[in-house]
């Protein structure tokens, strides 16, 4: 038995290693259910391809549990319905080709298709919380299969066939449920250290990350490269005059018009301050600047703090576009190349657009 439960931890290790490694390359939420379910359902047959005997009785005990109930949990009924046929047409390919081999049972795969349909309409509807159905869902699965089964053994090895197979499917369920809820915080760690908290757009870690394999991937000719820094003119005396929260309601208000103006391959971050930059992906420098210009625009025509105590206020903006370009060795130097553009802008007067 530590064997067999050994084998089934691994195989779930395993499979949800892989499926958390490559998962971000499928865009679907559909076939991820399906990719699942087919792991779900490898799973269930591998656990049902090495059970144990009890001395003295013909049933088997499939560790693994019903492990199509826990596929529910995690990929819906899509991955419900999968993991629960795939070891029957598992065995009816191998029938196909091996006349000898394991008799396939299509009334056997009835009963799974009719499980599966309550098991989705019990998650569906239940408000429960999702161990709990996972219980009751298994604990109806093996009282139906002793009952429905022809033969079936004595109701006390029934009794105990399913106290192991609940307890042992319980452990691998829980284990899954880790995984997965380790997978799930580390991902949240990971976009709040690359968000920023006050106005929800990228933050300066997350554009000294990005910044260098876009100028890496401009190098090579796959991509056009623009950069866009910008910065709030006189934001210094809207904290000073108005108050910090005041300061603070800007500057979500003006990412809210960078998000607006800036919806196609952009990449927009907040690097500091009232500093925010436009990585321009996919497009040229004319794309570019035109771009830019509506967003310089926007801020002209926008009211800041409309309804605010402190409102309204009309603000402008000062910025600097830098084109990549082979004069351009490293990615600071693009950058570098912006900002002075910026700090131009500045020196003229504010409230300008430059580029090269």
């Amino acid at each position: 038995m530590f064997l067999n439960l050994s084998m089934n931890f691994l195989t779930m290790f395993v499979f949800f290693q892989l499926y958390f490694r490559y998962k971000v390359y499928v865009r679907s939420e559909t076939v991820r259910h399906i990719i699942l379910g087919v792991g779900f359902g490898l799973a269930q047959f591998l656990y049902r391809s090495f059970p144990i005997f009890i001395e003295g009785y013909r049933e088997p005990i499939i560790i693994g549990g019903a492990t199509f109930i826990t596929a529910a949990v995690f990929g819906g009924g899509i991955a419900a319905f999968i993991a629960g046929c795939f070891p029957d047409l598992i065995g009816l390919a191998v029938r196909l080709i091996d006349p000898e081999g394991r008799p396939f049972m299509p009334g056997f795969l009835v009963f799974i298709w009719v499980t599966v349909a309550v098991v989705v309409l019990a998650f569906r509807f239940l408000k429960w919380r999702r161990w709990q159905i996972w219980l009751l869902l298994n604990f109806v699965f093996y009282v139906l299969l002793h009952f429905l089964t022809p033969n079936s053994a004595s109701t006390s090895f029934a009794v105990y066939r399913m106290a192991i197979e609940l307890g042992c499917g319980a452990l691998i369920y829980y284990f899954v449920s880790y995984m997965h809820q380790a997978h799930v915080t580390q991902k949240q760690l990971e976009r709040y250290a690359l968000t920023d908290g006050l106005t929800g757009i990228s933050n300066v870690r997350f554009f000294q990350e990005v910044f260098p394999k876009l100028f890496s991937a401009a190098q090579r000719g796959k991509i056009g490269l623009s950069l866009l820094v910008t910065d709030i003119d006189f934001f210094k005396k809207i904290n000073d005059t108005l108050g910090h929260p005041a300061g603070d309601q800007v500057l979500v208000e003006y990412a809210g018009l960078l998000r607006d103006n800036f919806r196609g391959t952009e990449i927009i971050t907040r690097n500091g301050g009232e500093e925010f930059s436009v990585m321009f992906a996919n497009v040229n420098r004319e794309q570019a600047l035109e771009a830019s210009k509506r967003f310089h625009e926007l801020v002209r025509a926008h009211v800041f703090l409309e309804g605010h105590e402190k409102g309204p206020l009309k603000l402008t903006v000062s910025a600097g576009l830098a084109a990549y370009s082979g004069a351009y060795a490293e990615p600071g130097e693009l950058y570098a190349a912006a900002d002075e553009q910026l700090y131009k802008a500045k020196r003229d007067g504010r409230d300008r657009l430059y580029s090269v």
